[in-house]
């Protein structure tokens, strides 16, 4: 099992509730604003994307991308994000080889209109920190 793979899992699941579509990947052309889109950043793991020890860190990002005249769908998508990942206890969807996630943690937000695009980017960072069956 893969650390990344879990990560997306849970995010994934996580996101169902969300009041915007949510993507990890690809972004269909036929999407509408605001829209979010998660991906993992950085790993303490890398490349191997698997334990090396029995506690790893993983900083999954998530942009909102809204065209509005303020940032306000953007900011309200991510308070809803940080009421699901921020300082709470998330399980792996497949534990069958000990691993499971322990806690969530926000630790970057910011927002920007990018003028060029005609675009609010509303970025924010959590860790994950993910501990192996000791």
């Amino acid at each position: 099992m893969i650390i990344a793979e879990q990560i997306y899992k849970v995010v994934r699941n996580a996101l169902v509730g969300l009041s915007v579509p949510a993507y990890s990947d690809y972004i269909p052309d036929e999407t509408s604003y605001p829209f979010c889109m998660y991906e993992i950043v950085s790993m303490s793991s890398d490349p191997d994307w698997a334990f090396e020890q029995d506690y790893e860190l993983l900083t999954v990002r998530f942009n909102v991308y809204d065209r509005n005249v303020n940032p306000i769908d953007a900011i309200n998508v991510q308070e809803e994000i940080e009421t699901l990942f921020n300082r709470t206890h998330l399980t792996f969807v497949d534990e069958t080889e000990g691993k499971y996630l322990i806690c969530n943690c926000k630790v970057d937000d910011n927002i920007t209109y990018l003028n060029e695009d005609h675009f609010w980017l509303s970025v924010t960072d959590y860790e994950f920190r993910a501990q192996r069956d000791i």
